[in-house]
């Protein structure tokens, strides 16, 4: 399937939430007092667009978030709109944007309801990395329940988002730097919300699967989320990194007409220097060969994201033995943290062996099997992975400046 298909496939496209209520609610963040309103159902608070972090601009436009702004006055968290520079493609997104550098903001749904100490979900938007918002995804269908809070958010897309030259101004990972940002935001400031810091579940479909699966293995996310829901999407799907992160970019430049790609400074400058709208093109052709995406990092001490591939990272005895869960209905998995809870009607499901098995059995009935042919299977296409995978490399280290 080619990632234009593959996107077509996954990409959700969702109304943005209304507001016809006059009800408020006050509460008070690290940054300063919020409120939020009453949604039109009456159902949930919903407190829109409030910023987790700053986004760097100028020619420091792809490096990692700053903290976020601070205020002494309410904030009203409504929807202004904002989403991350992009592509708007129309037949996905619809209705009126403000694009903007400093797009780094933040959608927290919470349930009318007394109770405290909440669940709490994060929810990464898909859209092949490339396009998408917070809002794309709608929480209010989860929220009907009113035991957990649901949080969403923009985060740096396309090239002003995955950019990587290995360079100190641009690293790399700018876009999954904002997501951890967001993370740590969440950890400091959900309680006030009513939620739990603790019981933190992470989800997303698509390039937001392939996001929170990236999300275990990075050691800068440890500790900031404790449940994943990986949707279509893992970290080592085809475009989840890079193969070549350097290669792409100088590609890249010389559609731009930009010839000396070979001095990783001067175009490390040349891309400092784009204005936004060059940056995003005039459209999206999911075939490009320099299609931007999360990367392998050449550490430079700017908080890398990720510096050794997924693969040789799976691979390690770190994660040799970590058992795999499956995904049950959300909401109980969301409060229980189990692939099938207790009470349910599907049978238990025990860690899988060194033999593959057991494994569910999703027919007209779900039935728990054992089978030798699952093992073969599954080393005929691990010995075929193992062959054939392509580790994405890092950029290399740039020549001193002292050699010129």
């Amino acid at each position: 399937m080619s990632r234009w298909m593959y996107f077509l496939f996954l990409c959700v496209a969702v109304g943005a939430t209304e507001h016809g209520n006059d009800e408020w609610l006050e509460v008070n963040i690290e940054q300063g007092p919020v409120r939020g309103q009453l949604d039109s159902g009456g159902e949930l608070w919903t407190f829109l667009n409030i910023p987790y972090a700053t986004a760097p601009t100028g020619k420091h436009k792809f490096k990692a978030p700053l903290p976020p702004p601070t205020w002494t006055k309410t904030y009203d968290a409504v929807d202004r709109r904002i989403i991350c520079p992009q592509f708007v493609w129309k037949s996905v997104m619809t209705g009126d944007y403000s694009m903007q550098e400093d797009c780094l903001v933040a959608n927290i749904y919470v349930p009318d309801t007394r109770r405290k100490n909440l669940s709490v979900l994060v929810y990464v938007h898909g859209g092949a990395f490339q396009l998408g918002y917070g809002d794309w995804f709608e929480a209010k269908n989860l929220l009907k329940y009113k035991d957990f809070i649901a949080v969403t958010f923009n985060y740096r897309l396309g090239i002003h988002g995955f950019l990587c030259l290995g360079t100190e101004d641009i690293p790399g990972n700018a876009g999954m730097k904002d997501q951890v940002a967001l993370l740590k935001w969440v950890q400091k400031n959900i309680a006030a919300f009513g939620g739990n810091p603790n019981d933190v579940t992470i989800g997303g479909s698509s390039a937001g699967s392939m996001s929170v699966d990236l999300l275990t293995i990075s050691k800068s996310a440890e500790g900031l989320f404790h449940k994943v829901i990986p949707e279509s999407g893992s970290n080592l799907s085809t475009f989840s990194s890079q193969s070549n992160p350097l290669q792409n970019a100088k590609d890249h430049a010389k559609t731009l007409n930009f010839t000396n790609v070979d001095d990783i400074y001067q175009l490390e400058e040349f891309y400092k220097t784009l204005s936004y709208e060059t940056l995003i093109g005039k459209g999206l052709n999911f075939d490009d060969p320099y299609f931007f995406t999360p990367c392998v990092e050449r550490p430079t001490g700017d908080g890398s994201f990720l510096t050794e591939s997924p693969f040789s990272i799976l691979k390690s005895e770190e994660y040799r033995n970590m058992k795999k869960s499956i995904r049950e209905i959300w909401h109980n998995f969301i409060k229980t943290g189990k692939p099938v809870p207790e009470g349910s009607s599907i049978p238990s499901w025990p860690p899988v062996g060194e033999d593959t098995s057991p494994y569910m059995s999703l027919g007209r009935t779900v039935e728990l099997h054992s089978s030798a042919l699952t093992e073969d299977r599954t080393r005929f296409w691990e010995n075929i992975y193992q062959k054939y995978y392509q580790e994405p490399l890092s950029p290399p280290k740039p020549y001193s400046r002292s050699d010129l």
